[in-house]
């Protein structure tokens, strides 16, 4: 299958993922990141909304400024879309920083941006994550833990390389919604420390309920907990917030997202 023929697939599947989340009080944009003969993004409205997104975008390799820049037009686009602002989105380091009042996550793949938007009276944080690109079997003993590696299967295995992709995608996804959550304390999280719970069943599931391993709990993996950001601490007996994803084909691919009710922020 082509490229083309695989975006127009997504593009396809897009809309209907769209008004299932428009259902839950969500927004979802997308836009393609199209290159000229210069190397820009094709799309008019793919464009810098301001020197702060422009600055960002001058130093990035053309590939990565057109990504970065179909991100932040889906991002406005969402926003707007919800009924908020559709100016310039900030970020610290690699995270983009949503308006305020506002809960937002950015993902692309393959050439295509998606975003969610929602208002924080609604939902405390949201992270979504599009994955167009199969990932190498190797990457299963990086991400995964010992009991979804069983679930996700062998290389060569029927369906393991969209159980990896899924669940990889969905831990992406908890990633973001965490980090937007509380920074200071998930900033240092990997995917790596983030785990089913409990393990996935079934050939495809529809969604993933994950937990992060924060310190002073078992890590997942066996390696060093993280240490204690500064500042941060949590109840004995406390269990870290579980971040339940959702799980949409794409084509060849899957988009995966997740959101936190405002009511149940902790």
């Amino acid at each position: 299958m082509t490229a083309e023929l695989t975006r127009r697939q997504v593009l396809d599947d897009l809309p209907p993922l769209r008004a299932a989340l428009a259902a839950r009080g969500l927004s979802l944009a997308w836009a393609v990141a199209e290159a000229d003969a210069d190397g820009d993004a094709g799309h008019p409205d793919v464009t810098p909304a301001g020197p702060g997104e422009a600055q960002a975008a001058a130093g990035m390799p053309p590939t990565r400024r057109r990504e970065f820049l179909a991100g932040r037009w889906a991002a406005r686009r969402a926003l707007r879309a919800a009924g908020g602002p559709g100016g310039e989105i900030g970020r610290a380091g690699r995270r983009p920083l949503a308006p305020a009042g506002w809960a937002l996550s950015i993902s692309h793949s393959a050439g295509l941006a998606v975003a969610v938007a929602a208002p924080l009276s609604r939902y405390a944080a949201v992270g979504c994550d599009l994955e167009l690109r199969r990932l190498p079997a190797a990457a299963a003993r990086l991400v995964l833990t010992g009991p979804e590696r069983a679930w996700a299967g062998d290389a060569g295995t029927p369906g393991a390389e969209h159980r990896l992709l899924a669940l990889f995608s969905a831990k992406e996804a908890a990633f973001k919604l965490l980090c937007g959550l509380r920074p200071e304390t998930f900033g240092a999280l990997t995917v790596a420390r983030l785990s089913a719970d409990p393990p996935p069943v079934g050939a495809r599931p529809r969604a993933f309920r994950l937990r992060p391993s924060l310190p002073g709990a078992p890590d997942p993996q066996g390696v060093p907990d993280l240490p204690c950001p500064p500042g941060t601490a949590r109840a004995p007996g406390t269990p870290p917030p579980a971040a339940l994803v959702r799980v949409g084909a794409t084509g060849d691919g899957v988009f995966c997202w997740t959101a936190l009710p405002a009511s149940v922020r902790r």
